[in-house]
């Protein structure tokens, strides 16, 4: 699929999805025009073949329409525009805007819309004229376009509300915003509607907030019974709410009215002006505000978000007792997720008053088959804090097995910390090591875990040979368990290669406890390869501690464990990796050639067999490899280009043959076909630059400019260049090498934008922020449907924030969202910087 293609299906997708513009009126009156194509005029999905229908033959317009423009025929294509205008507004309409912008006949469109009959326009939705007129630029009539819709108007075309309400803060009318969102929040029917309205009405500029707290507070009222608000969502909104009224310089005028009428438009209007107070950090002050109205508001809807926001004043006034007994109330006529969570949180106030027994109550109240999966560690979390607070190791070894099993290992390290931080002492520590080998003693089926937790308690109390003997039983009572392996395998090997070499005098170990901690190690460290040979980790401890303990040959020790068992290529293909790397080249060697002769074309093998030559030294034969590799490629295509390059130079500097290779890279061209050769040249070029060799580097890279035929390439060789000479300090240099690629360059977008950005951040280093800010947008508007131009856009709207230029930011951001570009990462960042400019206005 072309690049036009694919922004058209990327509208096509995006249409699909858009809100009806309005609804159907009853009388076939709707918007003033007979319903000569209902579908289209009233913004309703029409069938899905005739949609498609429709996006595809737009799309094929707004493609011809961009050739017209290409060969100059800016006739034919204002034509092509129209068509698909008319045929695909939601695509047509802003496509035909940004053409006419370009062509500097931005009032033409706002002409045509205006007098719909005459243009080919009839019966064209509001919303999408709207849209249309304001990708064009022309805010108030886009904004006439909607005013008179009465479904914008009392919010049942939520799109089209929304837009209006952001053309109004174009407009610089926030207080019209405001008031749109208020009554259409009031008035719209449909509750997931009403929401987004709400949700709106505090997003925008915060001197737009009215000042007829009447019609606020019922605003809210009314909004914040819709369903699905959660108090997760509810509590932010409304305290960036208050942040807003209180930059108001009216905001103390108008509070006591707030306060005082707050009561009798339900919970939601309570809570916003208990916030109020609690925002002015009046805790006090906020906690007998909501007292006093609790009684009238226990029948709401948003009664529990009203009691969650009279346990956070308690907690915040220090009423610790008092947050307490109100958690267990709710707790005690709630049920299912609502009930653990209120015991949770009891149990963890509790716990900050030193009442481990009452905390210990109020997890008991929990119903172990209630607790949802995002709940569960937080309740084991609580119940082990308790017991390891109240010393209770009975207890904690009683719940230890139930609360570890299945859990994240992240989550076992946090719970190991919460019964370890508690437990200080190391009497504690050998306590727990002690009850645990009394349980085994005892009762040999107790639960295996069991060791883990006693291989802690040895850690905490530094006993490191009774950490491996606990995880040694551990491993042995559960001998599937990888996670107990290797974590035996890890501490083992470490104290055993940590023995083995230490000298004999330094020691004041027994010699067979020694030697067991050597046997129990090796045999760990055998059993993990053996089940993942394909890990190198294992084979490094093993070799260590091999010649921790003087063995005649440590290699051969590993290789004949490969060779015992029915291994695979890629194990030994490992091994032979892991000696090369460990000062083992030779037997590494020996790997490699027996590999080699099984499969002879491997190249991954072939290329760590060239990197253990070099370790030999035997260095002709490394470089004849690397050469054939380079010229050759692997099945016929390039291969790893930049990593041999680096590896062939960084041998001819070390046998002082800089000369030698700097001829065998000049001659690429003229041994290997197309832009490959090339490819070596540019990445030699780009080496030397890294290196500091401008000499070479402006060599290789002007040959790779001058001499490919690819985009890619030649763009890359140009950026390389630029950056060498602006880092050198030779700045005209850098940018007479960018107005030279730039020229070249200016037929294929995405390589042009890549030399459009450099050419900004240049420009930037120089503080020329307005010159590079200017050419950015002329870049993108070079052709408005190409999405790599688009993503011009994106930078500049960041120049432009950094100018503090916020209104132009915003409407590039906005401007960006509108292009076709596919940068997901870039789309993200504008969205969130708009929210952010949107809430500094």
């Amino acid at each position: 699929m072309n690049r036009t293609g694919l922004a058209g299906a990327l509208c096509t997708t995006l249409l699909v999805f858009l809100p009806p513009a309005a609804k159907s009126h009853s009388n076939g009156e709707a918007h003033g025009e007979a319903e000569t194509e209902p579908v289209i005029r009233l913004g309703m999905s029409p069938a899905p073949g005739a949609l498609v229908a429709r996006n595809k033959e737009g799309d094929r317009l707004i493609r011809d329409a961009v050739a017209a423009t290409g060969r100059g025929n800016h006739d034919a294509a204002l034509q092509l525009y129209r068509e698909a205008a008319s045929i695909a507004p939601e695509q047509g309409i802003p496509a035909l805007a940004r053409f006419l912008k370009l062509t500097g006949r931005d009032d033409e469109l706002a002409a045509m819309l205006a007098t719909p009959n005459e243009s080919g326009f009839e019966g064209l939705p509001p919303l999408a004229i709207a849209r249309g007129l304001y990708a064009a630029g022309d805010v108030k009539s886009a904004i006439r376009a909607l005013e008179g819709d009465m479904y914008v108007q009392n919010g049942d075309d939520a799109a089209g509300t929304l837009l209006l309400a952001r053309l109004y803060e174009s407009d610089s009318r926030p207080e019209d915003r405001q008031l749109l969102l208020l009554k259409a929040t009031m008035t719209a029917e449909d509750n997931s509607k009403r929401f987004v309205l709400w949700h709106e009405l505090f997003a925008g500029n915060a001197n737009a907030i009215l000042s007829d707290p009447g019609l606020l507070l019922s605003a809210m009222g009314q909004g914040l019974r819709d369903p699905g608000i959660s108090y997760g969502t509810l509590l932010p909104m409304l305290d960036e709410a208050v942040l807003k009224l209180q930059q108001r310089p009216d905001y103390f005028q108008n509070r006591e009215e707030f306060l005082a009428g707050a009561a009798e438009h339900g919970a939601g209007a309570v809570l916003f002006a208990t916030r109020m107070l609690n925002r002015e950090e009046r805790h006090d002050e906020a906690l007998d505000y909501l007292k006093s109205h609790l009684p009238g508001l226990r029948q709401s809807p948003l009664w529990e978000a009203v009691a969650e926001e009279h346990g956070e004043l308690l907690r915040q006034t220090g009423k610790l007792e008092e947050f307490r007994n109100s958690l267990e109330q709710r707790a005690r006529a709630s049920k299912g997720r609502t009930a653990v969570r209120l015991n949770l949180e009891s149990a963890r106030v509790a716990l900050a008053l030193k009442d481990n027994r009452g905390a210990e109550a109020a997890l008991d109240r929990i119903e172990r088959e209630s607790i949802p999966d995002d709940l569960h560690s937080e309740f084991i979390l609580a119940r082990l804090l308790a017991f390891s607070r109240m010393q209770d190791i009975d207890r904690l070894i009683e719940v230890y097995p139930d609360s570890i099993g299945g859990a994240r290992e992240d989550d076992v390290e946090l719970y190991h910390h919460v019964i370890f931080t508690n437990i200080l002492d190391t009497e504690s520590h050998l306590a727990i090591e002690s009850k645990v080998r009394d349980l085994f003693a005892r009762d040999d089926k107790s639960p295996p875990v069991l060791w883990r937790l006693a291989a802690e308690a040895s850690v905490a109390s530094r006993r490191k040979p009774n950490e491996v003997e606990a995880l040694y039983q551990w491993v042995t009572r559960s001998p599937d368990n990888t996670a107990a392996l290797d974590q035996l395998a890890k501490v083992s090997g470490e104290l055993a290669t940590e023995l083995a070499s230490a000298p004999e005098e330094l020691l004041a170990v027994d010699p067979d406890e020694i030697e067991k901690t050597v046997r129990v190690a090796d045999q760990a460290l055998r059993q993990v390869i053996l089940r993942r040979p394909w890990e190198p980790d294992a084979y490094v401890s093993l070799l260590g501690l091999e010649e921790a303990k003087g063995s005649e040959d440590p290699a051969d020790v590993l290789v004949q464990l490969v060779n015992s068992e029915s291994s695979g290529f890629r194990d030994r293909e490992t091994l032979g990796f892991v000696l090369a790397t460990n000062g083992y080249p030779e037997t590494a060697m020996t790997l490699y050639d027996e590999l080699l002769e099984h499969e002879p074309e491997n190249v991954s093998v072939q290329m760590n067999r060239a990197a253990c030559l070099t370790r030999l030294e035997r260095w002709d034969e490394a470089i004849t490899f690397y050469k054939s590799i380079l010229d050759d490629g692997y099945e016929g295509e390039p291969w790893h280009v930049h990593e041999l390059v680096g590896r062939l130079w960084e041998i001819g500097k070390h046998l002082e043959r800089e000369k030698e290779f700097i001829e065998w890279f000049r001659a690429a061209p003229s041994r290997v076909r197309g832009d490959w050769g090339m490819t070596i040249v540019e990445e030699f070029g780009s080496l030397c630059a890294h290196q500091g060799r401008i000499d070479l580097a402006e060599e290789f890279l002007r040959r790779t400019v001058d001499e490919s035929d690819d985009p890619n390439i030649k763009s890359r060789a140009w950026l390389r260049l630029v950056r060498t000479h602006a880092e050198a300090g030779d700045r005209d240099e850098a940018v007479s090498i960018l107005a030279e690629a730039e020229e070249n360059l200016a037929s294929w977008p995405e390589q042009f934008t890549d030399l459009k950005l450099q050419h900004a951040e240049l420009l930037i280093t120089e503080d020329r922020k307005d010159e590079a800010l200017n050419m950015l947008i002329s870049a993108a508007a070079t052709d408005p449907q190409d999405a790599f131009l688009a993503d011009a856009l994106h930078r500049a709207a960041q120049i432009a924030q950094e100018l503090n230029q916020q209104e132009r930011a915003l409407s590039l951001y906005r401007e960006f969202l509108d292009s076709p570009s596919r940068s997901f990462l870039r789309r993200q960042h504008a969205e969130e910087q708009i929210e952010i400019l949107d809430s500094r206005n």
